[in-house]
């Protein structure tokens, strides 16, 4: 189920996966030993201790407009059911040892993204199909940011510039917590008009 929980669970699954693609980088070593050690979820500026190679940052939670069902959506076991809302998630993916290793650790985690931009399962879970969503499956993409808006973000962390990249995650949907309602069959029903 696609519960209040999918965000972080996302965002979990997202480290996890820059995690295996620092350890399995071909002919670079980096220091990574343990996903939640090496990669955390903090902004950029915050007291980091010497295990830290990348800040992983939600910084942006938006609903995504086009895929917005605000009807309600029926099974075929006569249930009538609140629809999810889908929801884009925005990263800023910051690496903080050397910039020899920022740089290379920046290349290897676009280019596993690239590799691999859906996510199909979460936590080790399969996704589910969420009811009514359009498709099971979280897609995981680079995201290229205008530099003023890169330049007001860095403002806002009251921090100088520096090296990250941005990750935009589309496709995750929270369901309703609205029990399930029960509907009957459809009446037809007539308005005669013009009688007297």
């Amino acid at each position: 189920m696609s519960n209040y929980t999918i965000i972080e669970r996302v965002s979990k699954e997202i480290r996890q996966q820059i995690f295996v693609a620092l350890s399995e980088a071909p002919g670079t070593q980096f220091s990574v030993t343990g996903a939640a050690s090496n990669i955390v979820f903090a902004a950029p500026g915050e007291n980091l201790n010497n295990q830290v190679v990348v800040c992983l940052y939600l910084y942006n939670i938006s609903q995504q407009q086009r895929q917005r069902n605000p009807m309600p959506l029926r099974s075929g076991a006569g249930e009538e059911k609140f629809p999810p809302l889908p929801v884009q998630l925005r990263y800023l993916m910051l690496p903080v040892d050397n910039e020899i290793n920022n740089q290379l650790m920046v290349g290897r985690i676009l280019q596993h993204f690239h590799d691999h931009p859906v996510l199909k399962s979460v936590g080790g879970e399969p996704l589910d199909s969420s009811f009514g969503r359009e498709q099971d499956q979280i897609r995981v993409i680079p995201e290229d940011i205008p530099m003023e808006q890169i330049t007001q973000l860095w403002n806002a962390f009251n921090q100088p510039m520096r090296l990250a990249s941005f990750l935009r995650v589309d496709g995750v949907a929270i369901d309703s917590h609205r029990s399930p309602q029960q509907y009957g069959p459809v009446r037809e029903t007539y308005t005669v008009l013009g009688q007297k």
